[in-house]
């Protein structure tokens, strides 16, 4: 599969062009896009980035050296 620049709109026009004569690669990039999508919008990667997101706030502080 060719690789195109997500920041190039000729690129962009490219890919989409390329893929729309070619079925197989066609179904292809819609596979690869439903999974990305499910991987980054479920609500499993919904509840696992709120988790992280909580966690990382809620740690315990270290205590302040009382020495000095």
């Amino acid at each position: 599969m060719d690789s195109t620049s997500t920041s190039d709109p000729l690129d962009i026009a490219w890919g989409i062009m390329s893929a729309t004569e070619d079925p197989k690669k066609w179904i292809q990039l819609g596979q690869k896009g439903r999974k990305r999508v499910i991987q980054l919008f479920s609500w499993e990667a919904a509840a696992k980035s709120t988790i992280e997101r909580y966690s990382e706030r809620v740690k315990p502080k270290k205590p302040k050296d009382s020495s000095t």
